[in-house]
């Protein structure tokens, strides 16, 4: 369902002191109207940048001169200057409903005193505007979404009814399609300077939550989730809010950091908390003046009070991380499998041998044993290795089935996967880390290692069953050719 859930505040600092449409009227006591178009046109993206304060110029042409408001014809007029389209007045609520329906609408309604709902929501008895951005049907009812730009009641804001918070208060509303088309109006606020800053401009939008996030180590989705719109009075300077249950994992650590109770929920002690620790006014409301000391300080304190929790390490990322900390270790080396020097098998599984005072593994055995030691494959699979003879049969197949066949048969596992190119060299682009790559000369297997990602790879090179010092395990770049078969682990 396409809907910007901002809903603008006549009474907001940036612009409740504007005049409407000239003093001593102003738009915190006659803007409704004003407000209600703003709270319409920035459901179309091509509108979305707009404010209160933007519209002004345009739309006190059609403030009342007494200081009562928007004329009644002012708002069709603009909801058609800023594009929407099938911009219509509608003589009953049914036909309101029948173009809603449609869906991609938005509506104007002016709501009444009267007899009120059936919860008791009274609206202005002199008339008010509001904004409907979208609508549903369920229960029997009829469902519309409101942005009242005087109250932050849930009564009168978000989800309700026709039938309970409506019916006999709406005495004129107006409908209109949205599209894409341009308006004629200023260009969308910056919120970030070319550095990366955020702009000093007192307005909490998707760029300084997004800071925030950042700040306060939590996942940076630019929107402040989870909240209760009775509290929206406290911080009226932010608005990339979302609505709803369960709070905001950005808000639980912002009262952390203040000291206030954790529900994830920004309320007045929160506003008030942030204040203190600003140092700015202590009046609970979290206003534009608020907000630009806030965007200073995150200007001045990018690193992270929380540090976000790292994600949880994949076995190929053990595998790696081991292979790294064996090939920084000078104690291991390269070591002859077919050796007749202290033959015996240090691990059964990965075949690791001791040769004098050196422990190590050949080549084949240094790749399992980053699955086996680094993966945690010992209890899944014998780590039964590719073999000289095996390694070539496999590139003479042609067939990655087949291929696949013969490297679970070898390692035990089923959960395999086999990288080729059709018999050339395999390019980095085709490989991820933790990978057992086999090289060839020509079509005869040579050598197996481990591919670390980043273009390296992790081994253990030599071939004459001794250890000199160029012998040993360590990590390469990537080889330019003779690549041609790859085996990857793909379970859990």
């Amino acid at each position: 369902m396409r809907m910007n859930s901002t809903c603008y505040k006549q009474y907001d600092t940036r612009w409740s002191g504007l005049p409407y449409p000239r003093k001593p009227w102003y738009i915190r006591n006659c803007g409704c109207g004003e407000v209600a178009i703003c709270n319409a046109i920035i459901e179309m993206a091509t509108q979305s940048g707009q404010t209160p304060k933007t519209i002004q110029p345009y739309m006190k042409q059609y403030a009342e001169s007494r200081g009562n408001g928007t004329y009644h014809y002012g708002i069709p007029a603009a909801m058609k200057h800023y594009g929407l389209t099938e911009v219509a007045e509608h003589a009953t609520m049914q036909k309101l409903w029948d173009q809603l329906r449609k869906g991609g609408r938005v509506a104007i309604l002016l709501m009444g005193k009267r007899n009120a709902g059936s919860k008791g929501v009274h609206w202005t008895g002199s008339g008010h505007f509001v904004a409907v951005t979208a609508y549903k049907e369920e229960g029997g009812k009829h469902w519309v979404y409101v942005k009242d730009s005087a109250s932050t009641s849930s009564l009168r804001n978000g989800w309700i009814t026709y039938e309970g918070n409506i019916r006999n208060d709406c005495l004129k509303c107006w409908s209109g399609k949205l599209n894409g088309a341009a308006a004629n109006t200023p260009a969308p606020t910056v919120t970030a300077t070319a550095d990366g800053k955020l702009t000093i401009d007192g307005v909490g939008g998707p760029s300084t939550v997004k800071a925030m996030q950042r700040f306060f180590g939590t996942p940076q989705d630019g929107i402040i989730s989870g909240q209760n719109q009775s509290c929206a009075k406290w911080y009226p300077a932010l608005k990339s809010v979302k609505y709803g249950k369960g709070g905001s994992p950005c808000i639980r650590n912002l009262q952390r950091w203040v000291g206030v109770t954790i529900d994830g929920v920004w309320g007045k002690n929160t506003s008030k908390a942030l204040q203190k620790k600003l140092g700015v006014k202590e009046d609970c409301i979290f206003g534009a003046d608020s907000m630009k000391a806030w965007q200073k300080y995150l200007n001045a304190n990018d690193k992270a009070v929380y540090p976000p929790t790292p994600a949880p390490q994949t076995r190929q990322d053990k595998m790696v991380a081991w292979a790294k900390a064996i090939a920084a270790d000078n104690r291991y080396h390269y070591v002859k499998w077919n050796s007749k020097v202290e033959a015996t098998h240090t691990c059964p599984i990965c075949k690791g041998r001791k040769y004098n005072n050196y422990f190590g593994w050949n080549c084949i055995g240094f790749a399992y044993a980053c699955w086996h030691h680094g993966g945690g494959l010992s209890n899944k699979c014998n780590c039964g290795v590719i073999s000289n003879e095996v390694g070539t049969k496999m590139l003479a197949t042609k067939s990655t089935a087949k291929m696949l066949e013969m490297a679970r048969s070898r390692i035990g596992l089923k959960d395999l996967q086999i990288i080729y190119n059709g018999g050339k060299h395999i390019p980095t682009s085709m490989l991820k880390a933790g990978d057992i790559v086999l090289q060839y000369s020509g079509s005869t297997y040579v050598h197996t290692f481990l591919y670390i990602g980043n273009g390296q790879l992790a081994h253990a090179q030599g071939s004459n069953g001794k250890v000199p010092n160029d012998k040993q395990i360590c990590v390469q770049g990537y080889p330019k050719s003779g690549c041609k078969i790859a085996i990857r682990y793909i379970g859990k």
